[in-house]
């Protein structure tokens, strides 16, 4: 009966580890697609040589609903197609197509951010990943990503950063639930900086925002890009 007992024990320890694992191994997540014309965009994260994958929605210029993904050590997008088998004739076989790959960020919640490049609509993609949840971005924060070829200043809630062309950068303000704070977002010039947005936000319940700065094909001032995200409740996921 000793026996019995410490086998049945150290099978739920063997069974606990399991769920606790896969429940570690699963990641939520958000898609957004830039620049935001058109539709959106359904891309295979490949899982498996036997065509396994599953499909990733990325709404065009705003986030898609969560939804939950595995963690792996990369995320490969794309899709796949079927072709000729060059060594059996006649046959098919399956390949996949990557569009664009990135490695998750550390957090349990992302944003995943599909870059088109150039104007092909079935081109390569540029693929980034951000935490989404308290441990990157705190409530009320925002994320802010420079796509310009050119730093921008952020004054948000008296507190003032630089990003770099290409770079990121997380900012939380000092307020609490409820409460507005200004935001100001500079732009180089030729004698130093000039503002391109000036606005209020609002610190509210599980939001955050991802700002991302890109060029304006018609003006020299940058445009700025505002995805608000409020995370879903517990008993909603």
């Amino acid at each position: 009966m000793r026996n019995l007992a410490r086998v049945t024990a150290v099978l739920l320890l063997l069974t606990g580890s399991l769920w606790a694992r896969e429940r570690a191994a699963k990641v939520r997540v958000k898609a957004a697609c830039f620049p935001g014309g058109g539709s959106e965009l359904e891309l295979d994260l490949y899982l498996g040589e036997d065509g396994e994958s599953m499909p990733v929605v990325f709404w065009p210029g705003k986030l898609a609903p969560e939804v939950e993904i595995p963690r792996l050590p990369v995320w490969r997008f794309g899709r796949w197609e079927t072709r000729e088998d060059p060594d059996r004739k006649g046959a098919t076989m399956k390949v996949f197509v990557e569009r664009g790959r990135a490695k998750p960020a550390a957090a349990g919640r992302q944003w995943i951010l599909a870059l088109r490049q150039g104007g092909n609509p079935d081109g390569p993609l540029r693929i980034r990943t951000y935490g989404a949840d308290d441990t990157a971005v705190r409530e009320g924060g925002a994320l802010f990503l420079n796509l310009t070829r050119g730093p921008i200043r952020v004054d948000l809630d008296g507190q003032r950063a630089g990003v770099g062309p290409g770079r990121h950068r997380i900012i939380n303000p000092n307020t609490g639930r409820g409460q507005q704070y200004p935001i100001v977002l500079y732009y180089q010039v030729d004698d130093g900086f000039r503002p391109f947005v000036e606005s209020t936000w609002f610190h509210g319940e599980r939001r955050r925002r991802l700002a991302i700065i890109m060029h304006h094909p018609e003006a020299r001032a940058p445009r700025l890009f505002c995805l608000t995200d409020i995370a879903p409740r517990r008993e909603e996921r």
